[in-house]
């Protein structure tokens, strides 16, 4: 699968592709969490968890997908203390990390 985000502000939106079949499969909008704004910043792990970073919002969340029934669980959220930085970049060690939670 591919994880592509688009937009800005509130119309961000990350679709997701199947790779095999060049089809979409689902589109996440951020206009369903209060607290993510784009431009976003996306990684989809091995175990189709989405990993969300918004740096302009502070805050990144981690979404389990499930794209046979086009739905998604909120695995974990964080938001950025105010006097911490948010580079908006994913690193891979952390993503990784991520992933191993589920």
């Amino acid at each position: 699968m591919l994880a592509v985000a688009t937009g800005e502000g509130k119309n961000s939106c990350i679709s997701v592709y199947s790779v095999e079949s060049f089809s979409q499969l689902m589109t996440v909008c951020v206009s369903e969490h209060k607290n993510i704004t784009g431009p976003l910043s996306v990684r989809l792990t091995e175990t189709d968890a989405l990993v969300v970073v918004s740096k302009y919002s502070r805050s990144s969340k981690v979404l389990q997908l499930n794209t046979s029934t086009k739905s998604y669980n909120e695995v974990c959220h964080f938001d950025v203390e105010p006097d911490e930085y948010l580079s908006g970049n994913l690193d891979g060690n952390a993503v990784m990390e991520v992933s191993s939670l589920r």
